[in-house]
Parts: structure tokens; sequence; C-alpha cells
């Protein structure tokens, strides 16, 4: 998953390396970093032309030790599990415009 997750965001057209970014042994962004992951919020930040940009943790109420990062874009909102996966998946709308919703493998 790490591995995957670090390749959808240099696949992302607003990807470029930040000085602070911090790579894994494969060369590719360590996104458990949190150096790397501020700067790829800045990625995103710069994407969408948003400096305004929000992404925040929220406690699900229904279910223990349950959390979930979500991004708020304009209008468009997103969830998802991992802080990490937040942001890229932002910076991969960024791309379209849309926002990938994470849930529609689970239904």
């Amino acid at each position: 998953m790490k591995r995957s997750l670090a390749l959808r965001a240099l696949n992302c057209s607003g990807w470029h390396w930040l000085r602070g970014m911090a790579e894994d042994e494969q060369r590719l962004p360590n996104l458990e970093d949190p150096a790397t992951l501020g700067c790829v919020f800045q990625l995103v930040r710069e994407a969408w032309q948003n400096p305004r940009l929000l992404v925040i943790e929220s406690e699900l109420m229904m279910q223990e030790n349950r959390t979930e990062w979500r991004v708020r874009i304009d209008d468009v909102v997103g969830a998802f599990d991992t802080y990490a996966e937040c942001l890229v998946a932002s910076l991969e709308a960024a791309d379209n415009r849309e926002l990938l919703n994470p849930w529609e493998n689970e239904q």
C-alpha cells in the first residue's frame, strides 16, 4: 500500500520534489515522514491554487477508535483512512477537479 500510494503521488501532474522531502530505499517519497507529508500538503495547495485548503482529522462517533481524514476544497469534500491517502487523493483530484470517493469500492 505504501509503495502504491507513493507511486500514485509521483504520477500526479502537480508532483515535484521539494526541499525537505525524504525518500525511501526505492527512491520513492517517504509518506511516513512528517516533513514529506508537510511538503505534499503544500503541493496540494499549489495544485488547487488554494492556500486556505484544509485537511482535518475527525473521530467517527459510531466506531470506536476510528478516525478519518477529511479534505475540503471549495464545495468538494473527501474522507480517507489516512492523512497520506487524503493528501495523495487530493493531489490526484487536482488533475481533473474532482475528488475521488474512497468508499465507492466498499459499497
